[in-house]
């Protein structure tokens, strides 16, 4: 048999015990030093393994000192076998203590002596009625000393709160009557003690559980002796008068010598527990306090529940009479003067600042009592679309301690929800006319000698998109007295555009922050911004629509003629240009948003920031197309280079403006078309356009290669 170490002491193999050492505290001087194991454990192997458990007889412990080294005898251990189990090949043994170990500097060595069956026997060991057994090899068996000394009764789930060791105050140690109490159990109840105590072994700081049934030990319970007397307004009361404990510890509630009913409740009697042995021999004795609780009753919970729409001011709900009698004085039973005569106010929460109070109606015998919620609107704070829950809870409880008086609950479940706003209606004048965008244009001027450009501006109040009232205020369903009606960019088209900005309802373009992309975006009538409507008040927002700002082009350039050049003229052919309609001459007309047409010498043009007309002759195209080889002219044809030595300028001369067209070379053959680029500079961009000018031929000669 191959022993199975678990502990190992001093680097030896060893079965180890827990031994407590004590003495009975009622036993007066000299006292007698008891002492009490813990049943340890062993396991082994053993060989062959195909044995089994009804090969062995049975299996007893033989042991030695280790100075007598004696082998093979069978003298007695101090520990036997108490129980055994036999598995998988694997022997555990629970073994315990039957003698005094041995005392340093000897120590005691056992051998586990197995003595086979008579079926494993052979015939002649039968025939000769020899003992066959088998021993394990030697391990050590000692044990660990406990003292009672640091054994002390403590509380169940607290180690580390002992119970005091006397029922009334001596001197620096604290009695049990002068500590609160450990524990509670209602009148008509009971109270299992062991369910509140438990043993604390206290070493080297540490509180550990003690196993009282390993060592034999057990409690003892009984109500203490001496009588805990309390005063109040002259009358005593001996709490002890109002429990009985039994030895096992079940401990319950009396009147003197009645059954216990509410008279028991808020006594606080005092409780003996001795942890003694099997002898009745007192280990450790100690007290501690009891109360005897009321039946307290189920609590009534009255439940007030509304939703309301934010607002401006305050709201306040109420838990009214009639609720109050049906909910609370008739299930009692009581009236409104007994009510109020025994509850008082308990607490009242809720996650605001305003709380749940009492408010009394009425006087006299016609006094009612209301429980009222009075809210300030700003505490609500910000509501999520959805809406969002409150809850206050006022409690009152009876004014006496220890009764079965339940606690009345008064709940307000209140549901704030943002107002449902919206705009009334659009003033149509100043949208689209799908209605999916304002239309912001550069301002009026001022008047008609106003020629200044810095007054050339975008800015528009976006409170005229909308319909308003007789006090210029936008037309609101479901708006308050607090809340104000506001817009934010939302975003731009083109994305990367600069210079739309909204400062509270004026949405403005800026000249000066606006960036190339936005210049080119107005001027192709494309620039438009994406802009929320939203109603806010006390941090809440309502959104009311999104919707499109287009912002107008300002001016608009168009340039024709009925005129014409002629080839090969001497001198070259000359088309004068002005500013208004003249036949035969170039039409340079430009247009403001309005259609008010505009001349240099006019104050709009300055107003506008205009510059004079530029023909981009050096970049002047015609209709020739090759074609075979050849340059023909080609309907809808505009990217053509324009006949060699054929030449284009611009003149002023003498206040006349002119365009020329000269050809030095070899006179053409056939009519083609001039396109020449023109542009006009001004405040928000540049006008751009294409002239389209007919050349006739000076005779006809053929087809110019």
């Amino acid at each position: 048999m191959a022993f199975v170490p678990e502990t190992y002491v001093a680097g030896i193999p060893t079965i180890i015990f827990s031994t407590l050492y004590y003495k009975d505290i009622n036993q007066p001087a000299p006292q007698t030093l008891y002492s009490s194991t813990m049943q340890s454990q062993a396991k082994y192997r053993l060989n062959p393994n195909g044995v089994t458990r009804s090969d062995i007889k049975d299996f007893v412990y033989t042991g030695e000192q280790a100075e007598t080294k004696g082998l093979g005898s069978d003298n007695p251990a101090p520990i036997s076998v108490v129980t055994d189990n036999y598995e998988n090949g694997l022997l555990t043994l629970n073994v315990t203590k039957t003698a005094s170990f041995a005392t340093a500097p000897k120590f005691d060595i056992v051998s586990l002596k197995a003595t086979l069956a008579d079926k494993a026997l052979t015939s002649a060991e039968k025939q000769a009625g020899t003992e066959v057994s088998v021993y394990s090899d030697y391990v050590r068996a000692t044990e660990v000393a406990l003292s009672s000394d640091n054994l002390n009764i403590a509380k169940k789930g607290a180690l580390s709160n002992h119970f005091s060791d006397l029922q009334k105050t001596q001197g620096v140690v604290v009695g049990a009557e002068d500590v609160a109490s450990e524990a509670s159990f209602v009148y008509n109840g009971q109270l299992d003690l062991k369910d509140v105590v438990a043993s604390c072994y206290l070493i080297n700081g540490t509180h550990s559980a003690f196993n009282n049934a390993a060592y034999g030990l057990h409690y003892r319970f009984a109500l203490a002796s001496a009588p805990y007397n309390i005063t109040v307004a002259g009358a005593t009361t001996n709490q002890q008068d109002f429990a009985s404990v039994t030895e096992d510890g079940i401990m319950k509630a009396k009147v003197y010598d009645q059954n216990p009913l509410s008279a028991a409740a808020g006594r606080t009697p005092i409780v003996k527990v001795e942890l003694v042995d099997a002898q009745n021999r007192v280990l450790d004795r100690a007290f501690f306090k009891v109360k005897i609780a009321a039946n307290k009753k189920a609590d009534i919970n009255v439940v007030y529940n509304e939703t309301i729409t934010l607002g401006c001011t305050s709201h306040l709900f109420t838990i009214g009479v009639e609720q109050i009698n049906k909910e609370v004085y008739n299930v009692l039973p009581m009236s409104h003067a007994q009510f109020w005569g025994n509850y008082e106010i308990k607490s009242s929460t809720s996650a605001i600042t305003a709380k749940p109070y009492i408010a009394n109606v009425g006087e006299g015998s016609q006094l009612s009592t209301e429980i009222r919620w009075n809210v300030p609107d700003i505490q609500f704070g910000v509501i999520p679309d959805a809406g969002k829950d409150f809850t206050a809870v006022f409690t009152v409880e009876s004014a006496f301690a220890d009764t079965d008086n339940p606690d009345v609950v008064f709940t307000f479940n209140i549901k704030v929800v943002k107002p449902a706003t919206s705009i009334v209606g659009k003033e149509l004048t100043y949208w689209t006319a799908d209605q999916s965008a304002v239309k912001v244009n550069v301002a009026v001027p001022s008047s008609q000698m106003d020629n200044n450009p810095a007054n050339c501006i975008y800015s528009a109040d976006l409170t005229n998109a909308f319909n308003k009232d007789a006090n210029g205020n936008v037309k609101l369903n479901n708006a308050n007295a607090c809340g104000e009606l506001k817009f934010v960019l939302v975003s731009t088209t083109p994305s990367t555009a600069q210079g739309i900005s909204i400062n509270d309802d004026v949405i403005t373009f800026d000249r000066s922050t606006a960036n190339t992309v936005a210049i080119n975006a107005l001027e192709a009538g494309t620039l438009t911004a994406n802009v929320k409507a939203y109603y806010e008040f006390n941090g809440n927002i309502i959104n009311l629509m999104t919707f499109n700002v287009q912002f107008i082009k300002p001016l608009s350039l168009s340039v024709v003629t009925d005129g014409s050049f002629t080839d090969a003229v001497t001198g070259g052919s000359i088309i004068n240009y002005s500013y208004f309609h003249t036949p035969d001459n170039i039409d340079v007309l430009v247009t403001d948003w309005r259609g008010t047409s505009l001349v240099p010498a006019s104050q709009l043009w300055g107003f506008y920031g205009l510059d004079g007309v530029s023909f981009d002759t050096n970049k002047a195209k015609t209709n020739l197309k090759e074609v075979a080889g050849n340059l023909v002219p080609t309907a809808g044809y505009t990217a053509g280079a324009r006949p060699t030595d054929v030449l284009l300028s611009q003149y002023n001369f003498g206040g006349v403006t002119y365009l020329k067209y000269v050809n030095n070379g070899t006179p053409l053959t056939m009519d083609y078309e001039l396109y020449i680029p023109v542009t006009i500079t001004h405040k928000w961009g540049t006008l751009s356009t294409t002239l389209n000018v007919h050349v006739n031929k000076l005779s006809t000669v053929g087809t110019r290669k």
